[in-house]
């Protein structure tokens, strides 16, 4: 009998999760009453900060490469690759806020400080250096 009463409580728990799941999108940041999503609720901000790890096309004001994001030990590393320039330059200070998807990084060979903001899964879109405009989509 408790076998059996601990397998309904572990089902209702279950079901309660999936009901949730359900409720909120997986993607957006907060959901109605401002709670964590079920995504950040099961991975945390580190596991929604590893989601934007890998190979992004970017368009910088016209100027087209790849950005490549990594998430090791806490923190992030990354770097750029514009065509017109043929050769990849490492960024710095790269911050990610899990919770409003908002991402700013530097540039330090440009001088260039960028800021945007994840848009959906696969896209990031933002300003640099003056107001100039970039967006990368995942690869």
């Amino acid at each position: 009998m408790r076998k059996r009463v601990s397998f309904l409580v572990i089902l209702f728990i279950v079901c309660c999760c999936c009901v949730g799941f359900h409720e909120h999108s997986w993607a957006s940041g907060l959901g109605e009453n401002g709670e964590r999503n079920l995504s950040e609720r099961i991975l945390g901000d580190a596991g929604v900060a590893r989601s934007m790890e890998g190979r992004w096309s970017i368009d910088a004001d016209n100027s087209t490469g790849i950005l490549e994001l990594s998430w090791s030990g806490g923190q992030f590393s990354g770097r750029v690759y514009f065509d017109s320039l043929r050769h990849w330059e490492p960024l710095a200070n790269i911050r990610f806020d899990a919770v409003s998807g908002q991402i700013d990084f530097d540039r330090p060979e440009a001088n260039q400080h960028y800021t945007g903001r994840l848009v959906n899964a696969n896209a990031l879109e933002g300003t640099f250096s003056g107001g100039r405009r970039w967006l990368a989509k995942r690869n």
